[in-house]
């Protein structure tokens, strides 16, 4: 049995979404409807995955909102309370003495990554542990039922006890200087600093080449990181290694 620990923090986009789904609206409101809410996604992806195929958001639910719950994904911390593998659900616990909720359900749909974070390989639901930590990245739509049920986006399971976990990031901007040097931009402000002869750069689960030049806004990556490149707010990191998804 593999035994995994990790550090956890917790950020502010994710208090915010706390705050959605313990209450924050008024009784008379509801935090797009009592039933669950999930990713859309009607097409099949060109990248099979674990779980289940996530039905779309209810009908009245504007495109708008869409995007903006795809490119906000936030990161919760935790442990697999329990799986049901053949419907495709995850019961997570949060990180015990963080004011958050203590747990979380979430529905994996086909195509969302589950991935080890040494290996970078894809992780089949059936092989998750209960009690093992995990970073989960979720919708910032959350149900207000008990536990609160939101879509996973992206997971990463098998962290690292003596080095920084890959990160789940969407591409807000990329600069380059024309000599193989890039820095993206993700959702949170971080940037990640990259080179064509250091960093690398695989696609998940296709043998499609991808390379750095090819990484444009909106995509989608899990980014490994290396060291901090200094002080900065918001930060500045390496990266060691960055798998472009293809959704």
């Amino acid at each position: 049995m593999r035994q995994r620990t990790a550090a956890f923090f917790l950020t502010g986009a994710f208090l915010a979404a706390a705050a959605v789904s313990t209450g924050a609206f008024g009784s008379g409101e509801r935090a797009y409807g009592a039933e669950q809410v999930q990713v859309i996604n009607n097409t099949t992806p060109s990248n099979p995955g674990p779980g289940a195929t996530l039905e779309r958001f209810p009908a009245e639910e504007s495109a708008a909102e869409d995007r903006y719950v795809d490119e906000q994904p936030v990161r919760w911390n935790g442990t697999i309370a329990s799986v049901d593998a053949e419907n495709g659900y995850i019961l997570l616990n949060g990180q015990e003495g963080q004011d958050q909720l203590s747990q979380l359900r979430v529905s994996v749909g086909q195509g969302v990554p589950v991935i080890d974070a040494v290996s970078g390989m894809p992780v089949q639901l059936s092989e998750l542990q209960e009690g093992e930590p995990v970073y989960a990245w979720i919708s910032q739509m959350m149900t207000m039922s008990i536990p609160a049920q939101s879509p996973l986006q992206a997971m990463v399971v098998n962290l690292p006890e003596d080095a920084a976990a890959p990160q789940y990031v969407v591409i807000k901007s990329v600069e380059a200087d024309g000599n193989g040097n890039y820095t993206f931009t993700d959702q949170e402000g971080a940037r990640w600093t990259a080179r064509e002869d250091s960093t690398s750069v695989t696609p998940y689960l296709t043998r499609q080449m991808i390379l750095l030049q090819g990484i444009e806004e909106g995509m989608k990556c899990m980014i490994w990181p290396g060291q901090v490149m200094g002080a900065s707010m918001p930060p500045v990191y390496s990266a060691e290694k960055i798998m472009v998804f293809n959704f």
